[in-house]
């Protein structure tokens, strides 16, 4: 779903994506020292932050909704029509889900929307709004990381990107980066375990299918795609292909 296209400012990208791929080799290493320095009660590891940059303020444009919407009366997201929502829940129900499942699918959807949102955004006309998404994308993925909605090299390709639209001067940036790259490994315990982690991409790989139908469903403009009973269809064939271990 999400694409990363950065054309104000591709190279420097690139070149950060790039140091995120070796700054988790050094976090893993950082981690494991780390543990054992508690174990022998000399080196107390460093404390990380709740978010590595402010939140949001009060009163943003309403591109910055891009974690959750208010809910409803009848726990319905406020971006989501009443149709919309009832064959959502529908066709998860039918996949033996809940509403709560629903819930996380829209908000990953919203996600994909606001990151794809935030790289389309100029750079210099709406630097403070592209700024100002930055910094909640980023304040989002430690959670969305941890809930399996990115495998851990996607989530640092991502907070790369992130880190370089919020740190324009090369050390505080490079200094970010690893900041990123220690709170996943703490993020994702069992990084170093093979098994573990393909057991996660698995489950990364059935939200993922499941958020691109139910977008792709959203977006169609013709009302004969737009049914309960297309969605279902949409739905079912993203199970089946997770189960045939399709890509």
């Amino acid at each position: 779903m999400i694409k990363y296209e950065r054309s104000n400012s591709r190279f420097p990208v690139i070149a950060v994506a790039g140091a995120a791929v070796v700054a988790l080799a050094a976090a893993a290493w950082w981690v494991s020292t780390s543990r054992d320095d508690d174990a022998s009660g000399d080196v107390a590891p460093p404390q990380a932050s709740s978010s590595l940059w402010p939140q949001a303020g009060v009163g943003e444009d309403s591109a910055m909704a891009v974690a959750s919407a208010p809910s409803l009366g009848d726990g319905r997201p406020s971006d989501v029509s009443e149709e919309d929502w009832a064959a959502l829940l529908a066709a998860m129900t039918k996949q033996g889900q809940t509403k709560e499942d629903a819930l996380r699918l829209v908000s990953f959807v919203r996600y994909h929307q606001g990151f794809e949102k935030w790289q389309t955004i100029d750079a210099e006309k709406d630097a403070r709004l592209r700024r100002r998404m930055a910094e909640n994308l980023m304040n989002q993925l430690p959670d969305r990381l941890k809930q399996g909605e990115f495998t851990l090299m996607e989530a640092a390709f991502m907070g790369a990107a992130l880190i370089a639209d919020l740190e324009t001067d090369e050390s505080r940036r490079n200094q970010a980066l690893v900041q990123w790259q220690m709170k996943m490994a703490t993020l994702v315990p069992d990084f170093e375990n093979d098994v573990a982690i393909a057991k996660l991409s698995r489950e990364t790989e059935w939200k993922r299918l499941q958020a691109s139908a139910y977008a792709e469903w959203q977006a169609q403009t013709d009302p004969s795609q737009r049914t309960p009973a297309r969605l279902e269809q949409a739905m079912e064939e993203a199970r089946r292909q997770f189960n045939s271990g399709a890509r």
